[in-house]
């Protein structure tokens, strides 16, 4: 179990690290990256603020998110599964 734990937390750490400098470096590309969304979303972002997408286009970015891990899971455990 603990094996588990600290790779889970290794690949956490492994997929998120490149989005910082990523976000610093092209700062456009920081809007479409979960956490604006989820600003957008919770009303933190100040509306017409450049630097986030609208209320709307933030929630059709969490739902392609979504969507995209719930595939990649779906065909991760189709692939892996023994029985």
């Amino acid at each position: 179990m603990q094996k588990q734990a600290h790779s889970s937390t290794g690949w956490r750490l492994l997929l998120a690290l490149p989005a910082v400098p990523l976000t610093s470096f092209a700062s456009g590309i920081g809007r479409w990256l979960p956490g604006a969304a989820a600003s957008s979303m919770s009303g933190v972002a100040p509306p017409g603020d450049a630097n986030y997408l609208p209320m709307w286009g933030a929630a059709l970015l969490f739902t392609a998110y979504g969507l995209a891990f719930a595939a990649l899971g779906s065909r991760l455990i189709m692939r892996r599964d023994i029985s």
